[in-house]
């Protein structure tokens, strides 16, 4: 009997990784490493983009104070 519950389970694993659903999938694992080091460069990009030492500047300049 335990043989045949450690089959079932593997065979339950095995299936379980192929529901497109599932986090744990190691395909989708794999795109939300990929998808967390994509958003990463791209904040990175934004980051080095934006002028931060500017800003103060720049919002003095457009926002009137009342």
């Amino acid at each position: 009997m335990t043989q045949l519950t450690q089959e079932l389970s593997k065979l339950i694993r095995l299936l379980e990784g192929r529901i497109p659903a599932n986090p744990q999938s190691p395909e989708n694992v794999r795109r939300a490493d990929k998808l967390e080091r994509t958003m990463q460069a791209y904040f990175k990009s934004l980051e080095q983009a934006f002028p931060y030492d500017k800003a103060e500047k720049i919002y003095n300049r457009h926002v009137e104070v009342e």
